[in-house]
């Protein structure tokens, strides 16, 4: 975690947070400008309905049940297999040569993919002295206690070379 504020703080020195594009002003400014947007969207569309069913006191019962009827459509539920990702822990430190059974890994029922997010040759450090992970292991089952067992079994074809 040191790492991760040190990192942090030396990004937060260089010229290029402050300034440009990209800096932190800019994209502060492009957030709430977004922000500022989206609020005044829903309340565009918002207010003359409350405005008009608060007039007339009637109609109230329509507008729930519209609501309702919204938040019941089926591409809004949730799904019903059970997903899981396991974050690819580092074995111990030193330089990455080779990652092994990638093929075998995502070969295993129920897993949706693995990979690796450091690059050959870095050198990596396992926790708690590093603040990163080898990749990712995704799967998804009819159960939580499957898609875990996946997982297990796909971690254990991984091998990593490292020196």
């Amino acid at each position: 975690m040191g790492d991760a504020w040190s990192q942090m703080w030396d990004y937060l020195g260089t010229d290029a947070a402050w300034h440009g594009q990209n800096g932190l002003p800019a994209l502060l400014w492009a957030h709430m400008k977004l922000s500022f947007a989206a609020i005044l969207i829903a309340a565009v569309l918002a207010l003359p309905p409350a405005i008009i069913l608060g007039h007339v006191k009637r109609g109230a019962l329509l507008a729930v049940s519209i609501v309702n009827i919204g938040r019941a459509v089926p591409s809004f539920e949730r799904e019903r297999a059970a997903a899981a990702v396991m974050m690819i822990p580092i074995p111990r430190g030193g330089v990455l040569e080779e990652v092994g059974g990638l093929d075998e890994a995502r070969a295993v029922p129920q897993i949706e993919d693995v990979t690796i997010s450091i690059p050959k040759g870095q050198v990596i450090m396992a926790l708690p002295e590093g603040s990163r992970y080898l990749g990712f292991i995704f799967a998804r089952a009819a159960t939580p206690a499957e898609a875990e067992a996946a997982l297990r079994e796909a971690h254990r074809h991984l091998r990593f070379a490292i020196r």
